[in-house]
């Protein structure tokens, strides 16, 4: 049987390409350059997980979850990283394959690097996937590890651009109760503030809650459930949110900054 490394695109994307007898994919120029057209745009709604693996792949330790970093390519040769609504930086990307996967190589303006492997690029998802080397505690011993990240994004539509929907997940891999609140700032002269919320209950994997923001509105998020295993990601038009977040036992709870702009 033919045994094929490869790399998760949709299949339109490689279509072109012949399997080997071998171990890898023939990619060609035109295949980096079809990948490079499904990358143009905004892509949104970040979910970064980490884990941490031996040299083997075998996982140490239990996933964490955090909002990771959108990005903007241009198509061509440029990208912007946004970390948040308001931080970002621009780079210089560039493709290249080996050994039948596709890599993504960042140098940003302040000279900083950036290098993940594509698992997946088509009309709607982004996955990419970076290993970096570290040292993990076991049983008292300090071992050689890697640190496995995966960056999971949409592609932005117009809706994401104009509904100005406000988007909270929580993530986690234990049981946990969360509330997500809104605190409108209504205009003057009928400036009363209203709240509106939702609460969920003993959940486990994600929950998400949408609801239409204003300029001025305050974001709270309460989850009661395993701290190292739980978190949440907000959005506003697709685009990260944040601020400060306190932890206490078994509860994350926002603090200040969760305004929308």
């Amino acid at each position: 049987m033919k045994k094929i490394l490869f790399v998760l695109f949709a299949a339109a994307l490689i279509a072109g390409c012949q399997k080997d007898t071998g171990t890898t994919v023939n990619i060609t120029s035109s295949d980096i350059a079809a990948i490079n057209n499904q990358l143009k745009g905004a892509w949104v709604f970040p979910v970064q997980t980490m884990s941490i693996v031996d040299s083997a792949g075998k996982q140490l330790a239990a996933n964490q979850y955090r909002t990771g970093p959108a990005f903007h390519f241009d198509g061509g040769s440029h990208v912007v990283m946004m970390s948040t609504l308001s931080i970002n930086k621009s780079g210089i990307y560039t493709l290249s394959a080996d050994k039948g996967y596709i890599y993504l190589n960042i140098t940003f303006s302040d000279a900083t690097v950036a290098k993940y492997q594509i698992l997946q690029a088509d009309g709607s998802t982004l996955k990419l996937s970076s290993l970096q080397p570290t040292t993990y505690l076991s049983g008292g011993n300090i071992i050689a590890a890697n640190s496995l990240t995966n960056i999971s994004l949409q592609k932005q539509n117009s809706a994401d651009l104009t509904a100005s929907l406000v988007r909270v997940k929580v993530i986690s891999d234990s049981s946990f109760n969360a509330g997500v609140y809104v605190t409108h700032n209504v205009a003057f002269p009928a400036d009363t503030l209203t709240t509106l919320g939702t609460t969920v209950q003993n959940t486990t994997g994600s929950f998400t809650y949408s609801f239409v923001g204003h300029s001025g509105d305050i974001l709270k998020v309460d989850v009661f459930g395993s701290i190292p295993k739980t978190t949440f990601c907000a959005y506003y038009n697709g685009m990260p949110i944040d601020g400060k977040l306190d932890t206490n036992y078994n509860e994350i709870v926002t603090g200040s900054g969760w305004r929308i702009p």
